[in-house]
């Protein structure tokens, strides 16, 4: 069986990396093949890396502004493309996990559109 590992495992943030490592251990050690998708879309760390400096520039805007600049950019260029990246990633896959320590900490609610593309995704796959 394999199973896709969904998480942000590609972030800046090594508890997240630590979190996905350790999934990935476990679930190997049980027999299983592991496929690790960035629930960010993100192809590799270097994605992270240079949208800190924007992010954190737009994170000091007031929260109106920042959530109307975040939906306006998911409108715009994020949502096609990381439907795109969990349809590729996820083909293959009899079944998902989702974990991680910041999506308990997600104050702008990104996480749970992304989660609903993911799941939109698998849906048109019929997993």
């Amino acid at each position: 069986m394999k199973l896709a590992l969904v998480g942000e495992w590609l972030s800046s943030n090594l508890g997240d990396r630590a979190i996905g490592d350790a999934l990935a251990i476990s679930v190997t050690d049980l027999g299983h093949q592991v496929a690790m998708v960035d629930l960010s879309a993100r192809e590799s760390s270097a994605m992270s890396t240079q949208a800190s400096g924007v992010s954190f520039a737009v994170g000091r805007l007031p929260a109106p502004v920042y959530r109307i600049i975040g939906a306006l950019r998911w409108r715009l260029t994020e949502r096609r493309r990381s439907r795109s990246y969990f349809k590729s990633q996820t083909v293959d896959v009899d079944g998902v996990l989702i974990g991680g320590g910041q999506l308990l900490a997600d104050h702008f609610l990104n996480f749970p559109r992304r989660i609903a593309l993911l799941c939109h995704a698998l849906s048109e796959s019929q997993l």
